[in-house]
């Protein structure tokens, strides 16, 4: 069957690996190490910006040059702002709307370039409403340098996206639910 939020919740939990009390001393000691604040929902990462990546479909699988609507960035962007007002929160597609005519030592400089942010950054909120092999890489790449990854999609029984992700949300309100309860929160201070 299809996962439940809280089923989905408890995996999360589960991947996240709760810590012992020598772990939780020791997660301690890194947050203090890294100079963030785990304040309130609202303050978190006072001190440092978190760092949050929107990953998600351009191109998806359109044969020809065309790219996917868009506007789900504004909304996941705003969503987020609201929560953490600190964050920096990084848009590939805002810098690089045109990115489908690039030329490919353009599209490698600047795909390589948006990978090893993934790799970097506190939180990558992938949106997959259909297979996207960028997607996929910067969710890979995340996972397998420790990042926290969060996706946004129906693609719930996807083997990629249930490899990569920490959470998984069937859609927008779903994601803004976790947000507003404190599990995305809990998932990243988790990671830190």
């Amino acid at each position: 069957g299809i996962p439940s939020r809280s089923s989905t919740t408890r995996r999360a939990r589960a991947r996240s690996g709760r810590a012992t009390a020598a772990g939780t001393a020791c997660a301690a000691s890194r947050t203090l190490a890294a100079g963030l604040d785990f304040g309130t929902r609202s303050e978190l990462f006072t001190e440092r910006a978190m760092r949050i990546f929107l990953a998600g479909i351009m191109q998806g699988s359109h044969v020809g040059a065309l790219v996917h609507d868009q506007t789900y960035r504004t909304t996941l962007r705003d969503i987020v702002q609201e929560h953490w007002p600190q964050a920096e929160v990084y848009d590939p597609f805002a810098n690089h709307s045109t990115s489908v005519g690039y030329d490919m030592r353009r599209a490698r400089e600047v795909f390589t370039k948006h990978v090893g942010m993934c790799r970097e950054f506190h939180l990558v909120i992938a949106f997959v409403p259909e297979a996207s092999m960028g997607t996929a890489i910067e969710m890979w790449e995340a996972h397998t340098h420790g990042r926290v990854v969060v996706t946004v999609t129906p693609l719930v029984h996807n083997w990629v996206v249930q490899l990569a992700s920490d959470a998984v949300y069937r859609d927008v309100d779903e994601f803004t639910h976790a947000l507003q309860t404190g599990t995305i929160d809990r998932l990243v201070k988790d990671r830190i």
